[in-house]
């Protein structure tokens, strides 16, 4: 589901934004949110759209520019690109985008993220540690299932001397 948030200001602009809650994984990934913007008016417009609440989770660039001029009759779109920081608390955080023209306010959007653990990777020294250390229990168990037969091989050995002792006496 798309949660579209829309307004017309006094200067015929419509801001719509993609609300959905995207996923970012911890230090890697980047969760995209496509914001338009609509001139209706009869002048072009220049808009500034401002990132807040984002500082203590993720970097949120805003591309092209977070200044957008918009001729009249036309529409740009802007994206707002946020990367989860590697410390970042998983769960739900919030942030939001403020759109303005000049010194009026047209509209703060609430936005969500659903930051996702990174999964670790190991290192090379750690995945060689874990080699090592099964190849140490195979070669415990080699020579455990050795010792084993060694011991199965001496009692049948001595059992058949017994036997052949038996053999021998009638």
């Amino acid at each position: 589901s798309c949660d579209v948030a829309e307004e017309a200001a006094p200067e015929k602009t419509v801001i719509a934004v993609a609300g959905d809650v995207q996923d970012v994984t911890q230090g890697e990934g980047v969760a995209l949110y496509p914001l338009t913007l609509t001139n209706s008016g009869k002048e072009s417009k220049t808009y500034v759209i401002a990132v807040d609440g984002y500082q203590d989770w993720a970097k949120i660039s805003v591309s092209p520019s977070n200044v957008v001029v918009v001729e009249p009759n036309d529409a740009k779109a802007v994206y707002a690109y946020v990367t989860a920081l590697e410390n970042a608390v998983p769960g739900q955080h919030m942030f939001s985008l403020t759109v303005k023209s000049g010194s009026e306010t047209l509209k703060e959007i609430p936005l969500k993220a659903n930051v996702v653990e990174a999964v670790k990777a190991q290192t090379p020294v750690s995945k060689w540690g874990a080699v090592k250390k099964a190849l140490e229990i195979g070669l415990i168990i080699l020579i455990v299932l050795l010792v084993i037969l060694g011991l199965v091989i001496g009692f049948n050995k001595l059992k058949g001397n017994d036997d052949d002792d038996l053999e021998d006496e009638e």
